[in-house]
């Protein structure tokens, strides 16, 4: 019986698997919203938008590009550098924009391929150009072409806008299932975590005790099983499963008292045990309406031992100080 008990902590694996399964699903579903997103608009073209000065920011656009992206200028925010790259079309109207290192490579790829009848189309959305990067556009361009552009004349070169490869439109759906994946990966370390613990408790009290002798003992008609609290009273040993497998000997045991705690999740009990070393250990915490089980297991516990101190009283808490 002893190796059903120990194993008990092995169903946080199946746990552990069931939210890493949900995460993987969840970020699949996130992908497909972003796709169905990305098919549901349809791009106008960036040229004819600044052509007209119709060039507004969140409008989602495509650019088709002849040549690779030459990159301008780099920004650091938050220690990532953010690259931003003119883009020439077939018709060599310029564009800013801003890429991503795996969409630049995309780019260079293509144009490897065949140079000669290179073409390659991005679609993104586009928005206002900050004071701070038009300056910054300014003064690489004019350091590096002939042609001496300034900021009243800037909107007549690249447009009002500059287009981003970055972004990502959010949905409400996409939002979700992002909040999903995150939840689940979250929730799978925090059983991983806990089940680790447990793991590494059950293997240090396994290594104090006499394997042979514990068996016995739960074998015995006379052992108490209260399952839904992780508590098993034997003729000799108090075998708790709050963070891994615990067994107390009741000779080595002061003090025992219910415990309660406050949580979002409601009121929790435990028996609070205080051993005649000074170590203090807490059993499984359980819903508030299991303390008649507790109170049941503290009774039982008492015909174990009678010099136990039961319940928390001020006489057995300065009996307790004494003894200690």
């Amino acid at each position: 019986m002893l190796k059903k008990i120990k194993h008990q902590n092995n169903k946080k694996l199946i746990a552990i698997l069931i939210c890493l399964f949900l995460a993987i699903t969840s970020f699949c579903i996130y992908i497909s919203f972003i796709e169905d997103e990305e098919k549901k608009e349809k791009p106008i073209n960036y040229n004819d938008l600044i052509a007209t000065n119709s060039d507004k920011k969140n409008m989602y656009v495509s650019i088709e590009i002849a040549d690779i992206p030459y990159q301008i200028a780099q920004r650091e925010v938050n220690y990532t550098y953010i690259k931003y790259y003119i883009l020439y079309d077939k018709s060599n109207y310029m564009y800013v924009a801003k890429l991503t290192d795996e969409t630049y490579q995309k780019i260079k790829t293509a144009y490897e391929k065949d140079k000669t009848n290179f073409s390659y189309t991005l679609t993104g959305y586009i928005y206002n150009t900050p004071s701070d990067l038009k300056k910054l556009i300014i003064d690489e361009f004019n350091k590096n072409t002939s042609n001496k552009i300034t900021k009243d004349d800037y909107s007549n070169y690249f447009g009002s806008t500059y287009f981003d490869d970055t972004y990502t439109k959010f949905t409400t759906g996409i939002a979700i299932s992002l909040i999903i994946v995150f939840l689940n990966i979250s929730s799978a370390i925090a059983i991983f975590i806990n089940w680790l613990i447990c793991a590494i408790n059950t293997k240090k009290t396994l290594s104090k005790i006499d394997y042979d002798e514990v068996e016995r003992e739960l074998e015995k008609t006379s052992m108490k099983e209260y399952k839904k609290i992780g508590l098993y009273l034997t003729d000799k040993y108090l075998i708790s499963l709050s963070l891994g497998l615990h067994i107390y000997n009741y000779n080595d045991i002061s003090w025992i008292y219910i415990g309660n705690t406050s949580t979002r999740f409601g009121n929790k009990v435990f028996l609070n045990i205080f051993m005649k070393n000074k170590k203090k250990f807490k059993t499984k915490k359980v819903d508030y309406v299991k303390e008649e089980m507790l109170e049941e297991a503290l009774q039982e516990i008492s015909t174990k031992n009678a010099n136990i101190l039961l319940g928390y009283t001020y006489e057995n808490m300065t009996n307790y100080n004494k003894s200690n």
